[in-house]
C-alpha cells in the first residue's frame, strides 16, 4: 500500500516536471538564447509517458494534422 503512494507520487512528480519543462520552453522559445527547444524536448517525453490526458492529445493532434 505504501508502494503504491510513493508510485503516484512519482508519477505527479514527473507530469509536474514534463509540465514545467515544456512552459519553460514555451516562454523562453523567443528569446534569443537556444534554450527554448531542448526545454520541449526535454519535458515532452515525461509528459506523453506519464500522462494519459497528454498522450490522448497527441494521438488526436497526430490523426488531424498533416504532417505525415
Amino acid at each position: 500500500m505504501r508502494d503504491e503512494g510513493i508510485g503516484r507520487l512519482k508519477k505527479l512528480g514527473m507530469i509536474a516536471s514534463g509540465a514545467l519543462l515544456v512552459l519553460l520552453g514555451v516562454v523562453t522559445f523567443w528569446l534569443p538564447l537556444p534554450i527554448g527547444v531542448p526545454l520541449i524536448l526535454l519535458g515532452s517525453p515525461l509528459l506523453l509517458r506519464h500522462s494519459p490526458r497528454a498522450r490522448r492529445w497527441w494521438r488526436h493532434a497526430r490523426k488531424r494534422l498533416p504532417w505525415r
